[in-house]
């Protein structure tokens, strides 16, 4: 009796513990479920309109609309995509105003005093070779306290100037290389033997120079000039020089030390001058790296609300949502972290001169953010593209390339 009168007492046991954990398992699901439908209920008419298209994004067929709007949080696996979040510390914000996306040891930036003076607080951008982005703070010294630089009157020599690529991507392209003795900026002047062009200005300062040509005509000969202007605008201009598009040339491949690119240190040392009424900040490091100058972004107080979309009312809270930036380019990488080497630049301004389309929307203060190319939720175009096909997509920005 006492085996018996046990085995029953351990069979009533495990069906208690059964019925609740399928009761706290429904009970989960039924909130998850609610929290996926939550967005739903005052979006109905979007989410209806979106799902008609051919592509749509994994997780707004799924509903997990926090995957994508909301601050990921170390507690809430309420979506599937919760797994590939990185919950990062808050930092500031920063609106990159000046970079030099060429690794070297020296980098040279120019601002002008007033835009200097009225930031409350510098900051410079590091990114090393397989190294992720930190920052560093930068005050800026007063104006009349740093050493002013003299026009000699000069112009910069130029020398060694190359062609390093020819090559057929979307377009036809070709990539040249000079060097000059003093900080210069960058263009060149070219022609297949009828009108002469300009390339897209290059207002780095730099000794090393390289301007790539687009949207070049096949089988021709393509002479060229290299022009650079020094910190005073005394121009100098080279020879002429040629190359022939009938005849592909692959850019040569730096190979470098894997041991480089574990290095830590970066070591930097910013050196303060002025002229006229501009600063010139030039700044060193022990090892190759691209820098960035940047100032704290203000974040807006209010959310805009979707175009040709009304709010409803609502009593619910809603969870914390992602800023513009986050949004828009941030989010996107939890998931499609690879992208970042062999896509579009994004947080990025456009080219001086250049206009960018209304359709393609940008971050409130002009940078291109991922959305600039890609439809939200839906498309009827691959990968969510807001144009049919990649070279459309492309001339729409790139004019000079038709």
């Amino acid at each position: 009796m006492t085996t018996t009168k046990l085995k029953t007492d351990l069979l009533r046991v495990h069906c208690l513990l059964v019925f609740f954990l399928c009761f706290y398992a429904c009970q989960v699901a039924c909130l998850f479920a609610q929290e996926r439908t939550d967005c739903i209920e005052c979006h109905q008419d979007m989410f209806v309109a979106d799902m008609t298209k051919g592509i749509v994004h994994k997780p707004f067929q799924q509903k997990e609309c926090r995957a994508c709007h909301t601050e990921s949080n170390a507690n809430d696996s309420s979506s599937s995509h919760a797994d590939k979040k990185v919950v990062k510390k808050k930092t500031k914000k920063i609106r990159w105003v000046r970079k030099d996306s060429r690794p070297g040891t020296e980098h040279w930036f120019v601002l002008s005093r007033s835009e200097a003076e009225n930031s409350v607080h510098f900051f410079i951008g590091i990114n090393g070779m397989g190294r992720e982005a930190v920052k560093v703070g930068l005050p800026f010294p007063e104006f009349e306290t740093v050493p002013a630089l003299e026009n000699d009157y000069t112009v910069p020599n130029i020398g060694n100037v190359q062609v390093l690529s020819v090559e057929k991507g979307i377009f036809l392209s070709a990539t040249i290389e000079w060097q000059t003795d003093e900080l210069a900026d960058a263009q060149v002047k070219y022609t297949s033997g009828e009108n002469w062009q300009l390339s897209d200005f290059d207002p780095q300062l730099t000794q090393l120079h390289r301007v790539t040509l687009t949207a070049l005509k096949a089988n021709k000969v393509y002479a060229f000039h290299v022009v650079s202007h020094d910190i005073f605008g005394n121009e100098a201009v080279s020879g002429s020089f040629s190359f022939d598009t009938s005849k592909a040339l692959l850019p040569k491949v730096n190979k470098t030390s894997s041991k480089a690119g574990r290095e830590r240190k970066v070591g930097l040392q910013p050196e303060f001058f002025r002229s006229g009424e501009n600063y010139f900040l030039k700044i060193t490091s022990l090892k190759p790296c691209m820098l960035f100058l940047g100032v704290p972004l203000l974040k807006p107080k209010v959310l805009r609300e979707t175009a040709g979309e009304k709010k409803k009312p609502s009593t619910k809270k809603h969870a914390t949502f992602l800023d513009s930036d986050d949004l828009n380019t941030e989010a996107c990488y939890t998931c499609h972290e690879k992208t970042k080497s062999n896509s579009h630049p994004v947080n990025v301004l456009p080219k001086p001169g250049m206009i960018i389309p209304p359709e393609y929307p940008t971050l409130p203060d002009g940078r291109i953010s991922c959305m600039s190319c890609h439809m939200r939720h839906t498309s009827n175009n691959d990968y969510r593209m807001i144009k049919r096909k990649n070279k459309e997509l492309c001339v729409g920005c790139h004019t000079n390339m038709i």
